[in-house]
């Protein structure tokens, strides 16, 4: 009888340890997901002229202001990608 229910409960430690594992690997994986798109940052090369410049969000203040930019460049005969 003890044997038994020694193992029920190792059948029952085993079954916990890799559910817990696979969710844990499940919210990991949500997390690292989420965080790669949020660290990323908008950049366009713009071509002026020549030259190739990159612009980034991360430059401005906000968002409006780096469309504005790339609006300004777009109109001075730049293309931005």
């Amino acid at each position: 009888m003890i044997r038994l229910l020694y193992l029920i409960l190792f059948y029952i430690f085993i079954y916990k340890l890799f559910i817990m594992k696979k969710t844990n690997l499940l919210f990991s994986g949500l997390a690292l997901f989420a965080i790669s798109f949020t660290s990323c940052s908008k950049c366009q090369d713009c071509e002026c002229y020549g030259d190739t410049e990159e612009i980034c969000e991360d430059d401005f203040d906000s968002k409006s202001e780096y469309k504005d930019a790339i609006t300004i460049l777009e109109a001075f005969g730049c293309t931005c990608k």
